[in-house]
């Protein structure tokens, strides 16, 4: 059974320690055990019911009422008043948290990444996922940690164990945001199919670009990563879409740009007229001129976003 301090307790569940420790000695709201040394101990079962008892705290019950009741019974009082934990946010709804809780729940993933607590990353970044936006979440948060995890494993501070662990984390968040269709519209722009480039196996860029897609409503179909090139005109073809965006990421520079090149022109003239695709890649790649009307290369996710706002 995971166990946590009263900080990462406060942490995990947004409620102050000194409110913590008054919801416990007054009104006997959760009863952490105790280590040898006197510390608290809280459990998962404790950290829920401090967060469900805070949302339902700000939506206008008391404490003294509600202290005494146990998860399930919380949960459902969250529901009758239309406030259910875990539910998404509007992907057209602006998320007004602070940038500085941001910055503190990236630091608090680092520092439990580091000693491989990987539900305290988890929950963490679940907690910003049910405050944000896909489009927040992906640039905001997603992008910038992994961004800045690089950076500490390119500096020996962490391994690529640590990064492999991040990023299985952060595929099943932003999978949430890929899936979860609450507002349920139905897509209304053009259609795009997204995948990544033979021979890279990476796919976090290519997944923040299909939760964009996401964000602004338009139809898409991800693909995933390593997609040969007679497999993507055929999908292609087949779904009668309007773009396909190839994500290739740095890693894929061991493929050779003459590699990355034949790939591109094996696809741009089998592609339907109407079809342009958009390479999404910090990587340079030339591309003969003949096919210059129908090809875009995007060198950011930033620029990506930009170019699906563009088309609206």
């Amino acid at each position: 059974m995971s166990i946590y301090n009263i900080q990462m307790a406060s942490k995990l569940s947004n409620v102050g320690i000194h409110t913590i420790r008054i919801w416990e000695r007054r009104y006997k709201a959760v009863s952490p055990e105790r280590d040898p040394s006197g510390h608290r101990n809280y459990s998962k079962k404790d950290i829920e019911k401090l967060s469900l008892l805070n949302e339902l705290c700000q939506i206008g019950f008391t404490i003294s009422k509600i202290a005494g009741l146990d998860n399930e019974t919380l949960k459902e009082k969250l529901r009758e008043h239309g406030n259910e934990k875990n539910v998404f946010r509007s992907e057209t709804e602006e998320s007004k948290i602070p940038e500085k809780q941001i910055e503190e729940v990236m630091i608090v993933s680092l520092m439990a990444l580091k000693a491989y607590r990987l539900d305290i990353v988890s929950n963490e970044l679940n907690r910003l996922k049910n405050s944000l936006n896909g489009k927040q979440f992906a640039l905001k948060i997603a992008l910038p940690l992994m961004g800045e995890l690089g950076m500490a494993v390119a500096n020996g501070d962490y391994s690529i164990s640590h990064e492999h662990a991040l990023s299985s984390i952060m595929k099943f968040h932003l999978s949430h945001f890929l899936y979860n269709n609450q507002n349920g519209t139905r897509p209304s722009r053009k259609k795009i199919l997204i995948c990544g480039v033979e021979g890279d196996l990476h796919e976090f860029g290519i997944l923040i670009a299909a939760v964009l897609c996401k964000h602004y409503n338009y139809e898409f179909y991800y693909l995933g990563p390593n997609l040969p090139a007679e497999a993507l005109v055929d999908a292609a073809q087949f779904l009668d879409v309007d773009s396909v965006v190839v994500g290739v990421t740095s890693m894929a520079s061991h493929l050779g740009a003459e590699s990355i090149k034949n790939y591109l022109e094996a696809v741009l003239p089998k592609l339907p007229e109407k079809v342009e695709l958009i390479m999404g890649s910090p990587l340079s790649i030339p591309i003969q001129k003949k096919f210059a009307k129908k090809f875009v290369q995007l060198q950011s996710l930033d620029s990506f976003d930009q170019w699906l706002q563009e088309k609206i």
